[in-house]
Parts: structure tokens; sequence; C-alpha cells
């Protein structure tokens, strides 16, 4: 059979055999005993899954919020609010985008006359 990850149970087990391991513990002990963790392995344990889920948010990957852009309507995390036409409306724009919107430069050039730039979104 396959070993499937069930989430920090896993995650837990690896760490105690880790620490076994590194403490010189023999493999043939009895597999059903697990040492149970002390303070200081469940302390070091819950930081590293702390550190992991704001990694995860910064990323955008959980509980960030996104919006769409204007131009390839993909889901971002940073957008740029610019006018890019003589209509006068001001769109998101992705960094991607940007270059070709602006001409890559941040008052637009003499190629973009309609291009005005209108600060930054970031999700938070």
């Amino acid at each position: 059979m396959a070993a499937t990850d069930n989430g920090p149970d896993d995650t837990l087990q690896a760490q105690v055999a880790a620490a076994n391991t590194a403490a010189g513990v023999a493999d043939d002990c009895e597999p059903e005993q697990e040492q149970p963790l002390n303070d200081k392995q469940r302390r070091k344990l819950e930081k590293q899954q702390l550190k992991q889920q704001k990694r995860l948010k910064r990323e955008g990957k959980i509980g960030g919020k996104t919006k769409q852009c204007t131009v390839c309507g993909g889901d971002k995390t940073m957008l740029i609010r610019c006018q890019i036409d003589d209509t006068g409306t001001w769109h998101m724009v992705c960094g991607k985008c940007w270059n070709g919107v602006s001409g890559g430069v941040t008052d637009g050039d003499a190629d973009h006359p309609h291009y005005r730039y209108g600060g930054l979104w970031r999700a938070r």
C-alpha cells in the first residue's frame, strides 16, 4: 500500500522519528509505541506550522484576497491602478500586462498618450 499524507499527524510522526534517530534510539523498538513530544519539540513544531501558514497566505494560496486584471482576467494579489485609454476609466492591471499598456515607464511615453498611473493595490 502507498503511504498517504494525512496532514499534521504524519508530520508529527516524521518529527518524532527524526528526533528518535538523532537521539540514538534504535529502530527495532516496538513501532506501536511512539515517544510523546516534549515541550521544546512541540513548540518548535507549532512555530514551523505557523510559519508555513503565513508563507501560504503571503503567496496568496490560502485566505488571501485577489482581484482580476482587467486586461488578461487573471486573479492577482498585486495590481496597478491606471488609465489606459481615452475613456478615462480606471483599470486594475497586473505586472505582466502593465508593460504593454504603459510602455514600461511609470509616466507613460509617446506611444501610450492616454496612460496615467494611479497607484498600487495589494492584498493584505
